[in-house]
C-alpha cells in the first residue's frame, strides 16, 4: 500500500526569510523538517510571475503549454485582456493521480482550475488570497459544512481591498491569523473523517501580508525592533505552528512536503510606465483620456474614502478601461498586464492580432531587438541607473501550442533604480503616476522542504516543472 502523502503550499513565503527565522529558533516545525529532511531550492521562470509559478507546478509543463502567464490575459484573435479563466490547457497533478486510483484532496490551490475530481476532494475559493468566484466544493454540500462550523473569511478572499478600506495592517495580521487557523481546524477534521491518499493545502496568508506590510518589515525584524510588531513574522510563525499540528496525523510512513515561493521583497516596479513609453516610442506622446481615467480610479480607491461596494466596481471598471487603452489603431506594439517584477510587451502581429501590423520572421525580430535597444537605454532620474536589467524574448525560449496566449517581450527591471520618474532621449522625462497600496513583491524564488531524504542525484535548484515531477515521483 502506498504511504500517504501530505503537501504543504505557503503561498509567496520567502525562502531567505524561512531559512534565518528557522535557523535562529523562530519556526521550530519547519527548522525540524530541514533538519532532519532535505530542501531544494526553486526558481521561476525569467519574467514570469505567481501565476506561472503555481501553474507549472501543478501541470509540469512551461506557460507555451498550460496557456497561463498572468492574472490578466490577452483573448486573440482580438486586442481584449480579461482575467483569466480557471482552466489549464494541461490537466494538474491531481487529475492524473486520481486516474491512476489515488484518492486526492486540493484545498485551496494557489490559482488553479476546479479539476472534477470524481472520488477526491477540491475545496476552492474559501479561505484563497483572490477569490474567482463564491466559494465552491466537490462535494458541492462540503463547502456549506465547512463554513457552517468554521465560517467565512474574514477578509473576503481580498486583502488588498481590506487595506484599502483603511483597516490597519495590524488588523490584516490578525484577520490573516483567525484564517490560518480556520484552514488549519478544517484540514484537520478532513485529514481525521475522510479516506484520502494525497492531502495538498495551500496557506495563502504570506502572500496577502506579504504584499501589504512589507515597509513594517526591516532586515528580518520590524522598523520598531520589536519582533511581535513585525505582522510577516507572526503571519510565518503562525504557519509554523498549523504544520506542527498537521504532521502529527500523519501516520509512521507517511511522507510530507512543504513548497514556498515565490518568494517576497521591497516593491520596485516601472510598469506603470511601460504603456506611456511604447506609446512614445511610436511618435504617441499625450495620455489619453481614457489613461487619466484609469490614474483617478487608482487615486479614488487607495484614498479609502469609497464605500467597499462602489471602491470594488472601481476597480473593475479601471481593469476594463485600463486594458481597452492599452492599444489603439497604428500601434505595432503596446503594453500587457504582468507581475511587478517584469513589463510585458505584445507586437501587433499580423496573422495574430486583428490588425496586424507586423510580419512575421525578420520584420519580428528586428523589431523585437528594437525595442529591447530603447528600453535598455532608458535611466531614472538620478541618471545613474537603467531602469532595464534583461530583455527575454519569449519566442526564442518557448515554442508550446499555446505560444499566442503570452507576450513577445518580458522587460525585467533593474532593482537598483529609483522609480519616481524616468528620462530618456526617445521619451523625455515621465513622472510616475502609479498609487498602489502595495510595498513588497514577489522574487523569483522558492524552496521545497522534504521530510524525507531526497536523492543526491536532484540538483539543488529546480524550475517549477521540476519540483512538479519530483512531487509526482514521490507520491
Amino acid at each position: 500500500m502506498t504511504a500517504k502523502t501530505l503537501v504543504i503550499l505557503l503561498d509567496s513565503a520567502d525562502p531567505v526569510l524561512i531559512k534565518k527565522w528557522a535557523a535562529e529558533g523562530k519556526l521550530p516545525t519547519i527548522a525540524s523538517m530541514l533538519e532532519r529532511g532535505a530542501h531544494r531550492d526553486i526558481e521561476n521562470l525569467p519574467g514570469f510571475g505567481s501565476s506561472v509559478f503555481w501553474a507549472s507546478l501543478f501541470t509540469g509543463v512551461d506557460p507555451s503549454f498550460h496557456g497561463r502567464y498572468y492574472k490578466d490575459q490577452p483573448r486573440p484573435p482580438s486586442y481584449a485582456v480579461d482575467i483569466f479563466d480557471k482552466h489549464f490547457r494541461s490537466p494538474p497533478f491531481w487529475k492524473r493521480l486520481e486516474v491512476e486510483g489515488r484518492k486526492v484532496v486540493v484545498f485551496d490551490a494557489p490559482e488553479a482550475p476546479v479539476a472534477g475530481l470524481q472520488k477526491g476532494i477540491e475545496i476552492y475559493d474559501w479561505l484563497s488570497h483572490r477569490r474567482d468566484g463564491p466559494p465552491g466544493s466537490s462535494p458541492p454540500d462540503l463547502i456549506n459544512d465547512l463554513m457552517t462550523r468554521f465560517g467565512d473569511d474574514p477578509l473576503k478572499g481580498n486583502a488588498n481591498m481590506a487595506y484599502r478600506r483603511g483597516m490597519s495592517a495590524e488588523e490584516v495580521a490578525r484577520l490573516c491569523s483567525e484564517r490560518t487557523e480556520q484552514r488549519t481546524l478544517a484540514t484537520k477534521d478532513i485529514l481525521k473523517s475522510r479516506d484520502w491518499d494525497v492531502y495538498m493545502v495551500n496557506y495563502s496568508e504570506p502572500h496577502d501580508i506579504g504584499h501589504l506590510v512589507w515597509h513594517m518589515h526591516e532586515g528580518g525584524e520590524s522598523a520598531t525592533g520589536n519582533a511581535d510588531d513585525n505582522p510577516l513574522l507572526r503571519c510565518y510563525r503562525d504557519a509554523d505552528m498549523a504544520i506542527g499540528q498537521l504532521l502529527p496525523l500523519m501516520e509512521s510512513d507517511g511522507k510530507a512536503f512543504i513548497v514556498l515561493g515565490p518568494g517576497m521583497e521591497p516593491r520596485v516596479t516601472f510598469n506603470s510606465f511601460l504603456p506611456e513609453i511604447l506609446r512614445a516610442f511610436q511618435g504617441r506622446q499625450r495620455k489619453s483620456a481614457k489613461r487619466w481615467l484609469s490614474d483617478s480610479a487608482t487615486r479614488l480607491m487607495v484614498s479609502g474614502l469609497l464605500p467597499e461596494r462602489v471602491s470594488e466596481a472601481l476597480q473593475r471598471l479601471k481593469r476594463k478601461v485600463a486594458n481597452k487603452a492599452r492599444h489603439s489603431a497604428g500601434q505595432r506594439y503596446f503594453a500587457l498586464p504582468n507581475n511587478d517584477n517584469a513589463g510585458a510587451v505584445r507586437i501587433s502581429l499580423r496573422g495574430r492580432e486583428p490588425d496586424g501590423l507586423v510580419e512575421p520572421g525578420a520584420e519580428y525580430d528586428a523589431l523585437c531587438n528594437e525595442i529591447g535597444e530603447r528600453l535598455m537605454a532608458i535611466r531614472d532620474a538620478t541618471g545613474e541607473h537603467p531602469i532595464v536589467s534583461e530583455i527575454i524574448k519569449i519566442r526564442s525560449d518557448y515554442d508550446g501550442p499555446n505560444l499566442d496566449l503570452l507576450p513577445d517581450l518580458f522587460v525585467v527591471w533593474n532593482r537598483n533604480a529609483e522609480t519616481a520618474s524616468i528620462r530618456s532621449p526617445d521619451i523625455g522625462t515621465l513622472e510616475n503616476t502609479e498609487f498602489g497600496v502595495r510595498s513588497g513583491d514577489h522574487t523569483q524564488l522558492g524552496m521545497l522542504i522534504s521530510s524525507e531524504a531526497l536523492s543526491e542525484t536532484i540538483p539543488p535548484k529546480l524550475d517549477p516543472m521540476g519540483v512538479s515531477r519530483l512531487l509526482t515521483a514521490a507520491i
